[in-house]
Formats: C-alpha cells, sequence, structure tokens
C-alpha cells in the first residue's frame, strides 16, 4: 500500500483534473467539427478514419502513410486534433477524402468518435472495411503497400496488427480494422457513442482499447491477429543459433536484453550488445538453450506491451511495416537500434530515414526526463 498510494493520488487528481477539462473545454457538444471536403469518393467500400496531431507542417511519413493507403482504394478520412492552418489542409486535401478538424481533447479514441460519426452520416451502402490508425508511427511505404494488399482480402469483423497483454488483453489502437457489418453493428456503434473522449492518457487506454476489445470479445467477436507473437518468435528462431542470438541483442529492449544476458550465464548486464565470443568457455547455446530462451520470450510477450517488446525485431524478420514513435522514449530503446533496423531501406523507404532518425534523435527518452514528468508517465497520467 506504501508503494500504491502515491500513484492513487496522483491518478484521483488527474481525474479530476481531466474530467473538469472535458465538461468546460472539450466536450463534442460545444462544437461539432468542421468538415472539408477533398478527392472524389472511391466506389471501393473501403475507408480510412486517421487521427493525427500536427503543428507548422505536415510529416511527409504521414502524408507517404495516407498516400498509400488511398492508392489501395480507401477513401481516408484524418481527423485532426485541434485548429489546422489552411495551407496544411489543402495539402492533406490532395489525397484524402475529407478532413475532420475538431476541438482539441480526447486523443485519438476522440478522433475516432468523431470519424465514426461522420462515416455514418455518409451511409456508404458499399461499405466493406474501416481502418482506424493514428499518426504515433512512422511507416515503410514498400511494405505497407504489401500488408493493406493482404488485409483487404482479410473477411474478418475484428483486425488487429500487434496485440497487448499489459494491464488487460487489448488490440492497440494505432492500426486496427473492422468490416462494414461489424461498424454498422449495434455493439461497435453503441460503443462509440457512450464513449466519452476525455484526455486522460488512462482513460483513453482503459476505456478506448480495452473497452473496445472486452466489448467486442464479450460478444464473441474475436480479433484476427497479424502479426501474432509466436509467429515472429517461430520465423526468428529458424535462424542459425548465433544469428538469433546476435538480433536479439541487437534488436530487443533493455529489460529483454536483461533476461537474454541472464538466461546466457554472462553474469553482466551491461547496456551494450551480447558478444558471442566472450561467453563462458562450454556455455554454447544449444538447443536447450535457444527453447529455453525462446520460452522466456512468448512469457514476456504476455506481460509487456507488444510492440514495445517486439517492433525492431518485427521489421528486421518479417513484412512489417510500422515503427512506433514512443520506442525510445517510452519502450527502452536507444537510437542506434533504430538505425540498424532501418539500415536495410533502399529506395522510397530511404527517403524517410532523414525524417525518422531525426525525430528519435530529437526526443529524449523518459528516463531523461525531470522527475515530475518520469512520475506522471510512470504513473500513466501523461
Amino acid at each position: 500500500w506504501m508503494f500504491l498510494l502515491p500513484s492513487c493520488i496522483l491518478w484521483c487528481i488527474a481525474w479530476t483534473y481531466y474530467q473538469l477539462k472535458y465538461y468546460f473545454v472539450e466536450s463534442p457538444k460545444r462544437r461539432p467539427p468542421t468538415v472539408h471536403r477533398g478527392q472524389d469518393l472511391q466506389p471501393t467500400g473501403l475507408w480510412c478514419c486517421c487521427a493525427i496531431y500536427q503543428r507548422k507542417r505536415i510529416s511527409p511519413n504521414l502524408l507517404a502513410f495516407l498516400t498509400c493507403m488511398r492508392d489501395a482504394g480507401f477513401n481516408v478520412v484524418p481527423v485532426h486534433n485541434g485548429p489546422l492552418e489552411d495551407s496544411l489542409i489543402k495539402q492533406l486535401l490532395t489525397v484524402c477524402h475529407s478532413v475532420l478538424v475538431r476541438t482539441p481533447g480526447g486523443r485519438d479514441f476522440g478522433s475516432f468518435k468523431y470519424g465514426t460519426a461522420y462515416l455514418n452520416s455518409l451511409a456508404d451502402p458499399n461499405l466493406k472495411q474501416v481502418v482506424y490508425c493514428n499518426d504515433s508511427i512512422f511507416i515503410r511505404p514498400s511494405v505497407l503497400r504489401k500488408l493493406l494488399d493482404r488485409l483487404k482480402d482479410m473477411p474478418d469483423d475484428f483486425i488487429g496488427t500487434t496485440e497487448s497483454f499489459e494491464v488487460h488483453y487489448h488490440i492497440q489502437s494505432w492500426f486496427f480494422a473492422v468490416s462494414g457489418k461489424m461498424f454498422n453493428s449495434e455493439i461497435f456503434q453503441n460503443f462509440f457513442n457512450q464513449y466519452r473522449p476525455v484526455s486522460y492518457r488512462r482513460h483513453v487506454i482503459h476505456g478506448g482499447e480495452i473497452g473496445l476489445t472486452r466489448k467486442l470479445v464479450r460478444s464473441q467477436i474475436y480479433p484476427n491477429i497479424m502479426f501474432p507473437a509466436d509467429a515472429v518468435f517461430q520465423k526468428l528462431f529458424a535462424a542459425d543459433e548465433k544469428e538469433v542470438i546476435s538480433q536479439l541483442a541487437l534488436l530487443s529492449n533493455l529489460s529483454t536484453y536483461d533476461m537474454i544476458a541472464e538466461l546466457l550465464s554472462t553474469g553482466s548486464k551491461a547496456r551494450s550488445p551480447l558478444n558471442w565470443s566472450a561467453l563462458p568457455a562450454g556455455r554454447l547455446p544449444d538447443y536447450q538453450l535457444l527453447s529455453m530462451l525462446r520460452r522466456r520470450l512468448g512469457d514476456e510477450s504476455e506481460l509487456q506491451n507488444g510492440m514495445n517488446l517486439m517492433n525492431l525485431l518485427l521489421l528486421t524478420s518479417t513484412d512489417f511495416p510500422f515503427l512506433k514513435k514512443d520506442l525510445v522514449y517510452r519502450g527502452g530503446y536507444y537510437c542506434i537500434q533504430i538505425e540498424r533496423a532501418t539500415e536495410p531501406w533502399t529506395g522510397e523507404d530511404a527517403a524517410h530515414l532523414t525524417e525518422i532518425r531525426g525525430f528519435f534523435r530529437s526526443r529524449e527518452a523518459l528516463r531523461w526526463q525531470n522527475v515530475v514528468h518520469r512520475v506522471l508517465a510512470g504513473a500513466g497520467v501523461i
């Protein structure tokens, strides 16, 4: 209780603050979103609702993301959290069906609420699939196109890219999809009608991501995961023993790296890549050791955020096009790991490396933030 009490006090203060902010400033009833129409409707029945927040310029990688969605046949509707300059709206309209500019607050699930209501108002009779995503990720364009071709042919009512077991099981909100049947269902519509877009981060996770997954699962609508952890580990561990250890050492986060070092009995928890030749004599990994390592990683995947654990492994081992922006800030990685994972990119993918690497270099990790910031982030307030 002595450890939980400070967090509980912070949660109560934050909950009160954000509730008051919602009712007096952010409530959707105060002002409806402004709709800007752009590209002609594509009669594919495919739609994309993308929650975004851009400041003085549109991210080139985000524009490439939206362009890939449009080229794949999706009618793209970005929902911007707060005011947006006219010049930036015009830039978005070159690739988007519509742009919604709404009152600030509510984070991505707040934007999803607005976007869902807007798509309902359009009443597309051919609605086949709706993708929900946000701008908390960078994309690799050439690989994203392959994923979208695969996604369009999936008949499932609920599709997740990755899953998280952290806190409670849920599908992560940065990229998931529902069928047209599911979108029009009473279950799905009631969820967003009743959802209050409060800006409190814990509310978005528990009421949004976890809430939606739980509501659908309890109605026996189970998600189809495109990149489950076991499939990633199966592909990774099919390689040579030394290659497996090398990949894990270079591309794992801090907590997983320590686990690998402990399992290999190196006696070191240094924050540098594991050196195969430095392992004690007669202690080279064998089949049993790799089996234990795979089991430990599988166990870890059911305790952590799926993306924080596997993002770089997914990026290098599979056809995975997404790179989470908070890997260094919140996930326990270093910038050099991002650079190594993106080093093989060529052509149009390589054109985005300056922006991607510059972003990670300029955004400090949470461990370097001031004490107040670290405490609030650790408690899930921000």
